[in-house]
């Protein structure tokens, strides 16, 4: 006798996936600790979610999965749970302080029982890893969805190459209120921010054009030992964060900010493989040896550059 399965028809919706940072650290360091902690986790996300329409899927260990009727209402409730952390942090001893990362995306959804499948979900899975520690990763069908609608600034990450997820997808962080915060403490003002952003983007094209003829000319690129290569790889590029060694750290901003301009301006070059933002980050204030990190991101050309206290200077020897 067969077995019937009864399967709603698909819907539209938004999914979020959350997680503590370094839980599965904490478990093995104190157990004690990280189920409690865990608990106040769960107090905090419950008690947010249902004030936006959303709808607790399940729980994974220090993982929630919500369904949410609209992007708007995702972000909205991704923001203040990130706000209430933040609360709960700052009167917190520091042993019993957490962060959490968010990733959210919407579309299709194939409800069975209880649960959600699809692509919608494993996407909104895999933005949550890539999100900052305390952040919001989004995809570009939320972005479109909420841009204008919310306060807090979103910045382009650039495409990311997704596990099980076919094509790259272009990916979006939301800028919380207190990071914002933190840009107005180090004297960049929102008119200024502007202004040097705006010369960072004509900085970055000036530097593009540059770049093609630099690609075959110029001994200031760094690049991998000639070896046997594929199309592809002769024509991919991966650009390291710059290192601010001006006596300022607020300049950090302005180094972290031109190396983003840069991967946006690139990526615009049709053919120009140009590794994500996500993946070139993660070498962000470690050593850079050149021929390791280009074997693991898989790309031909190198790009290194350091943000002096006068202005933007290359250092990108050969091997």
């Amino acid at each position: 006798m067969g077995v019937s399965v009864t399967m709603e028809q698909r819907r539209l919706a938004a999914i979020m996936f959350t997680d503590i940072v370094g839980y599965t650290a904490l478990t093995q360091k104190n157990e004690a600790l990280s189920m409690e902690l865990l608990e106040e986790h769960n107090q905090i996300l419950r008690a947010i979610s249902p004030k936006y329409g959303g709808r607790e899927i399940k729980t994974v260990g220090d993982s929630f999965h919500l369904e949410f009727p609209s992007a708007l209402d995702a972000v909205r409730c991704a923001i203040e749970m990130q706000k209430a952390l933040v609360e709960h942090n700052a009167s917190a001893p520091a042993d019993r302080r957490f962060q959490i990362r968010i990733g959210i995306h919407v579309g299709d959804v194939m409800p069975r029982e209880q649960d959600v499948f699809g692509d919608t979900v494993n996407i909104a899975k895999r933005l949550e890893s890539l999100a900052e520690p305390g952040g919001i990763c989004i995809s570009e069908d939320i972005a479109h969805q909420i841009q204008n609608k919310i306060e807090a600034p979103l910045v382009k990450l650039g495409q990311a190459e997704l596990k099980n997820v076919e094509e790259p997808r272009e990916i979006y962080r939301v800028v919380l209120p207190w990071e914002k915060q933190e840009v107005a403490d180090a004297e960049l003002s929102r008119p200024r921010r502007k202004r040097a952003w705006a010369s960072a983007g004509a900085l970055a094209a000036i530097v593009v054009v540059a770049m093609a003829l630099w690609w075959f000319l110029s001994p200031y690129i760094t690049t991998r030992p000639p070896v046997a290569t594929s199309v592809e790889e002769s024509k991919s590029i991966a650009v390291l964060p710059f290192v601010n060694i001006s006596k300022d750290p607020n300049d950090e901003y302005f180094s972290d900010g031109m190396t983003e301009e840069l991967i946006n301006a690139l990526s615009h070059i049709q053919e120009l493989k140009v590794i994500a933002r996500t993946s070139v980050f993660t070498y962000k204030g470690k050593p850079q040896d050149v021929r390791k990190i280009g074997q693991e991101l898989n790309v031909k050309t190198i790009w290194r550059g350091v943000r002096a206290k006068k202005g933007i200077s290359f250092a990108s020897p050969r091997n």
